[in-house]
């Protein structure tokens, strides 16, 4: 899904996962903004709606990332596996076993601006006003009940695992946030 605005010529590609339902609904309420495209289709399907393939030329484009290590405990809570007792360990590696490469973030590298999640209501409105356009407030949509920060369900082993076999760690800039972590788990 893509969220275009025609006043300030934005473009939001929603990617999985990074607050995007509430992203796009604060986006929709500014003037001349419009929904194109299903929920978190890939990219293609969303360059042909409504001229988005040539707005995309015209337009800047942006969208959300996340730490991936905090995507796999939200993905892990919400799935059949954790209510079936598997636990985060067996999760991740069974994920990265069957996920296709480069699973996370399918939209970024059409991107022309990069949002971080963790700061997001300011990042998407310091680049609302970069546009000239108003600032939004951000609503919180579909939360992970009950969900501690994600760095205590991982392990030492977990931690290492991400950053070796998930390459969207690295190229979104989250390497340092799970080489922190376990420094702090070798410390405990």
């Amino acid at each position: 899904m893509v969220v275009a605005n025609e006043k300030w010529k934005f473009v939001f590609l929603a990617e999985p996962h990074t607050a995007s339902r509430a992203v796009r609904d604060a986006l929709l309420k500014l003037p001349r903004s419009y929904k194109a495209g299903s929920h978190h289709s890939p990219i293609d399907a969303l360059l042909s709606h409504r001229g988005v393939r040539r707005k995309r030329d015209y337009y800047t484009t942006f969208c959300v990332v996340r730490n991936p290590a905090d995507m796999m405990v939200t993905i892990w809570l919400q799935s059949w596996e954790y209510k079936q007792g598997n636990t985060l360990t067996e999760f991740l590696y069974q994920f990265g076993h069957d996920s296709p490469p480069h699973f996370f973030f399918r939209h970024a590298a059409w991107a022309d601006v990069i949002l971080r999640y963790e700061d997001l209501e300011d990042a998407l409105n310091c680049f609302l006003r970069s546009l000239h356009a108003p600032s939004v407030r951000l609503e919180v949509v579909g939360p992970t009940t009950d969900k501690e920060p994600w760095f205590r369900y991982y392990t030492v082993a977990d931690l290492e695992y991400m950053l070796s076999n998930f390459p969207e760690v690295t190229q979104s800039g989250y390497a340092e946030a799970i080489k922190r972590q376990i420094s702090v788990k070798n410390q405990e």
